[in-house]
């Protein structure tokens, strides 16, 4: 029968490894995560709307951004209506049913966005949103012009 014996040592779990461990796997599911952020360029406004239904985005999309002043921007990059125009050319030709989406501030010209659902057209691209924040409360200016 063994003895007790007071100098044996007591046997315990230590943490650190086990710490580590998740700390690794949580830098691994981290940085191998891939995070989608929409293309949003933050010098556009977009206007209120309270209707419509909020659309998912889909695997491949053209996002048009259309700044007060009218200047385009694509992937980033500001565009001419030419070049747009060729964008557009191309996506159509890759596939026609391609969306495509239009933030439009809010004080940009209407002529603006209305070209570019014209080039859309012509070139039988469908599937056209534009984008706008939606809000609980209908716009007082709004209201003003169902009366």
């Amino acid at each position: 029968m063994k003895a007790l014996n007071e100098a044996e040592e007591e046997v315990s779990v230590t943490m650190t490894p086990m710490i580590d461990v998740v700390f690794n796997l949580l830098v691994f599911f981290l940085v191998g995560t891939t995070l989608f952020t929409g293309e949003k360029d933050i010098s556009v406004h977009l206007p209120l709307a309270t209707r419509g239904e909020e659309r998912l985005p889909e695997r491949k999309y053209i996002v048009i951004n259309v700044r007060e002043g009218g200047t385009l921007v694509v992937d980033d990059q500001v565009v001419t209506y030419k070049q747009l125009t060729d964008i557009l050319s191309a996506a159509a030709r890759r596939d026609r049913a391609t969306p495509i989406i239009i933030r439009g501030d809010r004080r940009a010209y209407h002529e603006d966005i209305v070209r570019i659902l014209n080039t859309c057209i012509v070139l039988e691209l469908p599937k056209v949103s534009i984008a706008v924040y939606a809000t609980e409360e209908p716009d007082a200016r709004a209201a003003d012009h169902l009366k």
